[in-house]
């Protein structure tokens, strides 16, 4: 049933990947943020059967350290969290629809490199 969160994930971060190399950066980021959204949620999907209804990357990474049973992979999401990214990625989520913002190389660089990240923490765990 929640296969559809992680088959969504992986077509946002190739979404994601191909806006990047055409220097969309606004849409890229955007779609990095929903990317990593999405890996979060199957995780806890996968581990509880169901994932909390927010759009908060802060909270979906400390819903899923309360889950999971590896020290060194809660040591590692929590490490995220305290990065600029992740809030330059909750950023993106509302402000790239919403807003007049211009997201350039280096912060969505940050972005790719993150949201590869959770994806290698969630795929190692599920």
């Amino acid at each position: 049933m929640g296969e559809f969160l992680k088959k969504n994930a992986l077509k946002f971060l190739e979404i994601a990947d191909y806006l990047l190399s055409k220097e969309d950066f606004n849409f890229a980021a955007f779609n990095y943020e929903q990317s990593a959204q999405l890996f979060l949620k199957y995780l806890l999907w996968k581990k509880v059967g169901d994932y909390p209804k927010t759009h908060s990357l802060l909270k979906l990474i400390d819903e899923c350290a309360k889950i999971i049973e590896q020290k060194d992979k809660i040591e590692t999401l929590e490490n995220l969290k305290e990065t600029e990214t992740i809030f330059l990625l909750e950023e993106a989520y509302l402000a790239t629809r919403y807003f007049d913002v211009q997201f350039n190389r280096t912060p969505v660089e940050k972005m790719k490199k993150l949201v590869y990240q959770i994806k290698e923490i969630v795929e190692s765990l599920t």
